[in-house]
């Protein structure tokens, strides 16, 4: 309902160029499937936030030319092979490199996917032109030549950029890749997988209101007493306008003991502190089963019964700093938009269930 559509809006167009092999050795015990892809879709339709002074939120539009390149990997195999037990052993690899070509002339270069702003937050993720898809902008603090932060000589706290500035972080994973495996023994069987995503950033309201609340782990530095903040400077400027960085040894005055303790846990970047590192390892799935042998089937006239416990999301393992959430919790959908992260999302949660397949 608060959605404007488009006079204008075209046909999304998508055009890809593959290539591939599919390989097999020692009687299908080695298999190796490969796979280069050069993709360009234009005109994306996509629905971009404008201001809700028009009566709207949003309004789809053409979005305008991506190109994605990458490759994909499986390779499968077969280690242990004998009557009655068999161990599978399989991997999966792929890396994709995205890149915004071009964007309609009248949004200047990018397009805003996904935000979150208040009166004194700001965090963007970008389409802009020549970068990943994906960029993120964001209010930071201001740092010198070296990257030392700069700080208020008064209070000693951060002092905050007044506009967004490019982070260096993007949405996009480095690679990701798997391993699954099963060992089946006459009727029995134990299968799992395992998934792994590198690379890439995501926002988490989460982090940043455990900051807020000083729940966060990094909130305890120095007992919470005050404290002048590590390698950081003050800026001064003589009669002739010439700046110049001084050492600060100015602490966090104590009534401000409470930002200064948010800001470390941001990490003395501002805004910037509020993205999060999309790396996980997951154990995606483990199930043990049993086929009911033949001497019983037929008795009971089926041709087949399994038997299975089977548990999802079992266990995760994260970046050191990431003690927040699962990376790949959202709140804002599954679509293009919904890589931006997430606000106020639920705790994910391990799942256990009891199958029983039959077969007439």
């Amino acid at each position: 309902a608060n959605q404007l559509g488009s006079a204008t809006l075209q046909p999304e167009m998508t055009s890809e160029l593959e290539f591939g092999v599919n390989l097999q050795f020692y009687n299908g015990r080695v298999g190796l499937d490969a796979a280069y892809y050069d993709r360009n879709s234009d005109k994306q339709i996509f629905p971009l936030n404008i201001d809700p002074a028009s009566g709207y939120t949003s309004q789809v539009t053409n979005l305008g030319k991506i190109s994605n390149k990458g490759i994909e990997v499986v390779l499968t195999t077969v280690p242990v092979k004998t009557k009655n037990f068999s161990w599978t052993l399989d991997f999966n690899f792929s890396k994709n490199n995205s890149l915004v070509v071009s964007l309609p002339e009248e949004l200047g270069g990018f397009a805003n996917l996904n935000s979150f702003t208040t009166t004194s937050n700001a965090v963007y993720m970008r389409a802009e032109v020549g970068k990943p898809l994906g960029t993120y902008w964001t209010l930071n603090t201001e740092k010198d030549d070296k990257g030392n932060v700069v700080v208020d000589p008064a209070n000693g706290l951060p002092i905050a950029t007044t506009t967004p500035v490019e982070t260096g972080y993007n949405m996009n994973y480095d690679w990701e890749g798997g391993v699954s495996s099963t060992l089946t023994y006459k009727g029995f069987s134990v299968s799992a997988a395992l998934d792994v995503r590198m690379g890439g950033y995501m926002f988490s309201r989460t982090k940043d209101l455990m900051a807020f609340t000083g729940n966060g782990i990094a909130t305890l530095y120095n007992n919470r007493y005050t404290y002048i903040i590590p390698g950081s400077v003050i800026k001064t400027e003589d009669e002739n306008g010439n700046v110049e960085y001084i050492e600060n040894t100015v602490p966090i005055t104590s009534d401000y003991v409470g930002n200064g303790q948010y800001n470390l846990a941001n990490g003395f970047d501002g805004d910037k502190g509020m993205l999060l590192k999309r790396d996980f390892a997951k154990l995606r799935n483990l199930s043990v089963s049993y086929d009911l042998p033949k001497s019983i089937l037929s008795k009971i006239k089926l041709s087949g019964v399994r038997l299975s416990l089977v548990g999802n999301n079992l266990f995760i393992w994260t970046p050191t700093e990431n003690t927040f959430i699962d990376p790949e919790s959202t709140t804002e959908g599954f679509d293009l938009s919904g890589k931006f992260g997430e606000l106020y999302v639920n705790p994910s949660s391990r799942r256990y269930g009891f199958n029983v397949l039959v077969k007439f």
